[in-house]
C-alpha cells in the first residue's frame, strides 16, 4: 500500500469517526484536522466559502437538524464540483441560472451573504468544506419535492414538509 492510499484511508475514517461524533452532538476542534490536510481555514477565501455555504444553508433550512444542514451543505458542494453544474464557488452556484430557472429562491440569492448564521450551522458547513460531502457526488438536489432521478434520502421536518435529497 502506497504512502498516498494509507493518508486517504486515514482521512476517511478520521472523517467519518468526526461525522458519528457530530451526530451524536459532539464538536471536534476541526482546524487542527483541516491544518493536517493543508486547508488554512483563517484564509480569506475559506472564510468567504463558509460565510456563504452557512448563509445558504441557514436560509434553505434554517436550524433544521444537523443531518438535514450536513446534507444541504453537501449538496452545494457537489454541484461545485460537478462539471454539469454552473459555479466553482458557493455564491456561483447560488446565483446560477438553469435555463430560465435560479438553482436558489429568490430569498436566498438576495440574503445568503448577509444572513446571521448560527455558530453550529457554520460548525457543519466548515465540515462539509473541510472533510468533503457526506452523500454520494451524485446527489445534487435538496428541496420539498422529487427532482431529478430518484430519492438519496427523505428527512421528517416538523411542522413542515419533508425535506429531500434527490440523485442527479
Amino acid at each position: 500500500m502506497d504512502v498516498k492510499t494509507i493518508i486517504d484511508t486515514v482521512t476517511i475514517n478520521i472523517s467519518t469517526a468526526l461525522l458519528i461524533l457530530i451526530l451524536a452532538g459532539g464538536q471536534p476542534k476541526l482546524d487542527s484536522y483541516a491544518k493536517m490536510m493543508g486547508i488554512d481555514t483563517k484564509s480569506e477565501e475559506f472564510k468567504t466559502e463558509l460565510n456563504h455555504m452557512s448563509g445558504t444553508v441557514t436560509k434553505e433550512n434554517g436550524d433544521n437538524s444537523d443531518l438535514i444542514q450536513l446534507l444541504t451543505a453537501s449538496v452545494i458542494e457537489n454541484r461545485k464540483q460537478s462539471d454539469k453544474w454552473k459555479g466553482s464557488t458557493t455564491e456561483e452556484v447560488v446565483m446560477a441560472k438553469e435555463g430560465p430557472f435560479w438553482q436558489y429562491a429568490k430569498s436566498t440569492r438576495d440574503n445568503f451573504k448577509t444572513v446571521k448564521s448560527s455558530r453550529r450551522t457554520r460548525y457543519l458547513c466548515k465540515f462539509v468544506l473541510i472533510f468533503g460531502p457526506i452523500c454520494p457526488s451524485n446527489v445534487v438536489y435538496q428541496g420539498q419535492s422529487k427532482n431529478g432521478s430518484g430519492v438519496y434520502m427523505r428527512l421528517k421536518v416538523p411542522g413542515q414538509k419533508d425535506e429531500i435529497f434527490c440523485y442527479e
